[in-house]
């Protein structure tokens, strides 16, 4: 056989390996990956477009962690630096009071691969250390939480970079914390991070009205949400109408709440299980249904838009929808419902001022 005869020869290939049948093994689909070149592709078709998500595609990368590699190219990269869990779209633009944004991605269910506990461990730390940690299923969640992040103001740096206990702001004085100036109730309630309003609470009073509104949001995400096994990113905020009703409620609607929904597990949703399960059982169910009613007026439909009379008639209905109906002694009156609920928020109050509460 000449030169030219070898170079055109077929190589011969490895058989595909067989499955139990005895049929030849489908060649493994990446699905996840497939969904990500098409988000990527999108971005940059915003950014063409002039769209203001668009402005996130120079910031964005991915960090090739995943796919199959040998040993010793495996060996090699480890000591290089890479790491187990590492968010596959970090987004290097501060927004909304965060220092950036790691993006989880998944393709869309039922073809979705599950949480690893490295993953889960990256995106808790990630947020407790600043940083906007959004766990995504599928293209259409993933572009929600970029239209979302992208419409969150930059974050700026007032004082010295390197200096101890920089104060960020956002622009256009959403949360100015400058000489002269006083953070309002509204700011605390823009800030992304809650665990920066509840160190703030301990000597702000506003603060801790922000801080005791932020947990009241997220025992209701517990037990209307999560309580169902729904985690993962919502595209509204589940704070706005008990998550049914899109675009305003009696709950304060937090923009920036939608970043921590990833998972249960986290540990904000943690500490205020726990603050839950401390409250006395009464006290935390007329706490609960007095923030999550919706006024009448509101357009849309919902148990949960009633009066504050269908409130205390309806009240086995709305103890039963939050997993609180065991055990309750019902609520003779409105006023009594209201004097119960304000102790539970009092009690609130007296721990954000406790020096233990950040260990909780």
């Amino acid at each position: 056989m000449s030169w030219r005869q070898q170079t055109t020869a077929k190589k011969l290939r490895r058989p595909r390996a067989l499955t139990k049948s005895g049929a030849p093994r489908a060649k493994p689909v990446d699905w996840e990956g497939q969904e990500q070149a098409v988000l990527i592709r999108w971005l940059y078709g915003e950014k063409m477009r002039g769209h203001p998500v668009g402005e996130l595609f120079d910031a964005t990368f991915h960090v090739p962690n995943g796919g199959h590699r040998n040993k010793k190219t495996a060996s090699d990269l480890k000591r290089q630096g890479v790491k187990a869990g590492v968010s596959d779209l970090p987004v290097r633009q501060a927004r909304g009071g965060w220092f950036g944004l790691y993006l989880e991605f998944k393709a869309t269910p039922p073809k979705d691969a599950p949480l690893a506990d490295s993953q889960f461990k990256w995106l808790d730390d990630s947020e407790y250390e600043g940083y906007c940690a959004v766990l995504a299923m599928g293209l259409e969640e993933a572009k929600e939480v970029l239209r979302e992040y992208a419409s969150w103001p930059r974050t700026q740096i007032v004082g010295e970079r390197a200096g101890a206990g920089k104060r960020y702001r956002v622009e256009e004085g959403a949360m100015t914390q400058q000489k002269g100036g006083q953070m309002q109730f509204d700011d605390w309630k823009r800030v992304a991070n809650p665990w920066r309003v509840v160190e703030a609470a301990k000597s702000d009073e506003r603060a801790r009205d922000a801080a005791v509104s932020r947990i009241i949001d997220t025992m209701l995400e517990l037990q209307l949400d999560y309580r169902h096994e729904n985690p993962g990113y919502q595209p509204f905020s589940v704070s706005a109408l008990a998550g049914e009703v899109p675009g305003g409620g009696g709950r304060s609607g937090q923009a920036m709440l939608a970043a921590l929904l990833y998972h249960p597990q986290g540990q904000w949703h943690k500490a205020c299980g726990m603050l839950l399960d401390q409250q006395p059982k009464r006290q935390a169910a007329a706490m609960l249904i007095q923030a999550a009613r919706i006024r009448p007026e509101k357009m849309g439909h919902s148990i949960w838009m009633v009066t504050a009379r269908q409130m205390v008639d309806r009240q086995e209905v709305l103890l039963r929808a939050l997993g609180l109906n065991e055990g309750i002694r019902h609520f003779e009156s409105v006023e009594a419902l209201q004097v119960t609920g304000k102790r539970a928020r009092k009690r609130l109050w007296e721990w954000l001022e406790s020096p233990a509460f950040v260990a909780v």
